[in-house]
């Protein structure tokens, strides 16, 4: 650019001093009328001469302006080039910037879930303390107002042995409150044992209508039908952990009686592959909403918080029964209508192993 600058400098230079040089000869040659004194030889000389200096100028000016051209375009490539260089770097510079923008965006986003999902958290924690204050309370006030009772002085056998029954049940109700909150602490932890048996699928499924037998009069609904589909034969065998998969019925069957006011419980099995048993549990109770499918195995989660105070539970059994389920390898799902009932069912392979 400085060389540009320059060339054009002389070039102004030079065609001032050409223009003055011409001027010049054409004053000499006017002399000529006004003195006749100088003789033609000496105007030929002079003429020469200013004719040589004009022919040097006038090549070197047009030596420059060739230069001049070729550093024009020199600079003007470099200028292009530069100009490239620049759209390359703001294109860069733009994806960069959009990049870190849609990654800012995406944090942000992530803040915002993370915000819901803990208030979110601090309410299910909120309701999950008012349900366990209810479901402690319980018990407790049962036990003490019936163990007061016994210490009366006077008072019938057979009401003695009434009041212990209600203070063993209600004893039992929190026994297997601390149980599932210390089954839930250990699931979230990953520090649950497993222990694998091999025992009769049927005679265990046996044993799980004792279990409905025993929800039924625990929840006074004698009405309730009990079906049970049992589809392999009688010397089926299955290895896994019998007491999870005990646990896993016994909780959906009573979640069963909560919400299933009239019609049946119904429970069955089926041998998929000589290696997987599918299970499931079914009732014609008061059903749950499509949108709450995924929700209702969450911590502290249930149907109806409402519903809480008069059916029991603080929302934590699900969340267990998915647990065992993944913990042994299985997996488990829910399908439902509104108002007709719900059927829960859950996969165990005959050959656990351990989840790491």
């Amino acid at each position: 650019m400085e060389q540009i600058k320059r060339i054009r400098i002389i070039k102004k230079a030079l065609f001032t001093f050409i223009l003055a040089t011409g001027l010049m000869f054409v004053f000499e040659f006017s002399k000529q009328s006004v003195f006749p004194l100088i003789t033609i030889w000496d105007s030929h000389i002079i003429t020469i001469f200013f004719v040589s200096i004009l022919s040097s100028i006038l090549s070197y000016y047009i030596y420059l302006s060739f230069a001049y051209k070729k550093l024009y375009r020199k600079e003007l490539s470099i200028r292009k080039k530069h100009e490239k260089e620049l759209i390359y770097i703001n294109k860069n510079q733009e994806k960069t910037i959009a990049k870190r923008t849609g990654a800012l965006l995406e944090v942000n986003n992530q803040l915002q879930q993370a915000k819901i999902e803990a208030e979110e958290s601090n309410k299910l924690k909120s309701v999950f303390l008012q349900n366990i204050s209810h479901e402690i309370r319980t018990p407790l006030n049962a036990i003490m107002g019936f163990s007061q009772l016994i210490k009366q002085d006077k008072i019938e056998r057979n009401k003695i042995e009434t009041y212990s029954n209600i203070i063993i049940d209600r004893g039992n109700d929190l026994l297997e409150l601390v149980d599932e909150i210390l089954m839930a602490s250990r699931l979230e932890v990953g520090k649950m044992p497993v222990t694998i048996e091999t025992f009769s699928l049927h005679t265990f499924l046996l044993d799980i209508k004792n279990v409905f037998e025993n929800l039924q009069i625990r929840f006074k609904k004698d009405d309730l039908e009990f079906v049970f589909q049992f589809v392999c034969s009688e010397d089926t065998l299955i290895t896994t952990d019998k007491t999870k998969l005990q646990f896993i019925f016994s909780n959906l069957i009573s979640n069963a009686f909560k919400f299933t006011n009239k019609g049946r419980i119904e429970i069955g099995c089926n041998r998929i592959t000589d290696d997987q048993f599918v299970f499931y549990v079914s009732d014609t109770g008061i059903g749950i909403d499509e949108n709450m499918y995924n929700q209702i195995f969450d911590k502290f989660t249930q149907v109806d918080n409402s519903m809480s105070n008069t059916i029991g539970g603080f929302g934590l059994g699900l969340s267990i029964v998915k647990g065992f389920v993944e913990l042994l390898n299985g997996t488990i799902t829910v399908r439902s209508i509104k108002g007709e009932g719900s059927v829960f069912t859950f996969t165990i392979p005959n050959k656990h192993t351990l989840v790491q």
